[in-house]
């Protein structure tokens, strides 16, 4: 799939606007915030605040998660799981652990009598398994990164997170205003965009190194794949917290279809948009400042020794300025 002049219009003139953000000593948080707003109108700095620190916290929670799927990608699943549902009755958790393994697996019948933990270990194998994670990779890198130089010189100048950052908030205000792929449905979420976006980085890096000798082929190959399993697993998580968490999945079952439409919408464009970015920073460097990004720090991941989690308390009630369910501040990990 390639980028249709529509789409790559509108991402010359939001990139145009991202970078153009980057003044003396202006903190990460408000340029993003400024792409936001510029991005959506009718939100509001305060939206836009919210949101610049959801971004951050999305991409943290993504590397916590990629690093725990090279070491265990069933147990770190099983714990996002478990901590997700652990406000849930234990009603509503066999029933969204149900509607889970519907939406996982549709021709597979589940006995009457499965136990909650039963039904988790398969949700978890569901979720992690190679061949769903091999499709992941495949949508996010349909097209090769032919110019591995581009994103260096971007990074380079801009700092290799807040160019993350600054990729996920234009690419999302995109899907949001319909710009971004016939697919990419406007209800994706914002984490949803940032597992797209960080999957997309981290592949096209790992197949870099494969190529320069650094990584011997089975290395790689298992660093594709923890890539490719995390932004899975953080598509559905994301999605269903979007629609109000996992219990909602009976109504929002087409969560994972939509955001692997999202990732193909990704994948076609994000070469492109270095290669682009690459020329606007060149003619600029000397006027923009990498601002220090400092991600927040998730909730523990403790290995192999992880403890259950704890009970969460419900979400606090929201005021009406705050955004719709899809970009409220998530509790996830």
């Amino acid at each position: 799939m390639k980028m249709t002049e529509q789409e790559r219009s509108a991402m010359i003139r939001r990139s145009a606007y991202a970078w153009s953000c980057f003044q003396d000593n202006t903190p990460a948080e408000e340029i993003l915030s400024q792409i936001y707003c510029d991005g959506l109108t009718d939100k509001s700095p305060r939206q836009g605040a919210l949101m610049a620190g959801e971004v951050l916290g999305w991409m943290a929670r993504f590397q916590q998660g990629y690093d725990a799927m090279l070491e265990d990608p069933e147990g770190y699943t099983g714990w996002l799981l478990s901590r997700e549902m652990a406000p849930l009755l234990a009603e509503n958790r066999l029933q969204a652990l149900r509607q889970l393994m519907g939406m996982l697996d549709p021709a597979q019948t589940e006995p009457p009598s499965a136990s909650e933990e039963a039904l988790r270990r398969e949700a978890v194998k569901l979720l992690v398994n190679r061949e769903d994670a091999a499709a992941v990779e495949q949508l996010l890198c349909a097209v090769p990164d032919g110019e591995p130089r581009n994103r260096r010189l971007v990074k380079t100048v801009c700092g290799e997170e807040m160019t993350l950052a600054v990729n996920t908030m234009v690419a999302y205000t995109m899907v949001k205003n319909g710009e971004l792929g016939a697919g990419a449905a406007r209800t994706a979420s914002l984490g949803q965009v940032t597992a797209g976006v960080c999957a997309e980085d981290l592949l096209q890096s790992i197949c870099q190194e494969e190529r320069a000798g650094y990584l011997s082929p089975e290395q790689a190959a298992e660093r594709r794949y923890a890539a490719s399993a995390v932004c899975r697993v953080m598509l559905l998580l994301a999605g269903a917290a979007a629609a109000g968490g996992l219990a909602m999945l009976a109504t929002e079952g087409a969560v994972l279809t939509a955001g692997m439409a999202l990732l193909a919408a990704l994948g076609s464009i994000m070469a492109e948009k270095y290669r682009l970015d690459r020329q606007m920073v060149e003619a600029c460097a000397e006027d923009l400042t990498a601002p220090v990004v400092a991600l927040p720090q998730p909730d523990s991941w403790q290995g192999r020794q992880a403890a259950a989690p704890l009970p969460q308390p419900p979400l606090e009630t929201v005021d009406e300025e705050q955004e719709d369910s899809e970009e409220m501040p998530l509790t996830l990990f």
